[in-house]
């Protein structure tokens, strides 16, 4: 699967959110909109291995039904909201703890000027 321009660029901002942000009790938010067909039962699109991939998109390696899911392991708290026949809004929040440093301009904890 190639990613276009667009989608790269989407990346890194999302990347971007989590290295140059503060770490002094704040978060990192993603919000994820879309008007496609929505989830018809988002329980069970939630559970491992639950997919609607057809079968030429799983021999290529794609569609195991752990998307959500590992989305969900990966976060503090995932909203998956759903219509049916009118899209999808998916909310991540991940919390970033005071003692962690990440990014750029943020101090090391050893005190010395290497990463």
């Amino acid at each position: 699967m190639n990613l276009t321009d667009k989608q790269k660029s989407i990346c890194e901002q999302v990347v971007n959110v989590f290295e140059t942000g503060s770490t002094k009790g704040n978060y990192g938010a993603i919000s994820i909109y879309d008007d496609g067909p929505g989830i018809m039962d988002v329980d069970l699109a939630m559970k491992p291995g639950y997919s609607t991939a057809p079968e030429a998109i799983r021999e290529l390696g794609f569609g195991a039904g752990m998307g959500l899911f590992n989305i969900s392991r990966c976060v503090d708290t995932m909203k998956l909201e759903s219509v049916f026949g009118k899209g999808t809004r998916l909310r991540l929040r991940i919390l970033l703890k005071d003692d962690e440093t990440v990014g750029e301009g943020h101090p090391n904890p050893k005190g010395d000027s290497t990463s």
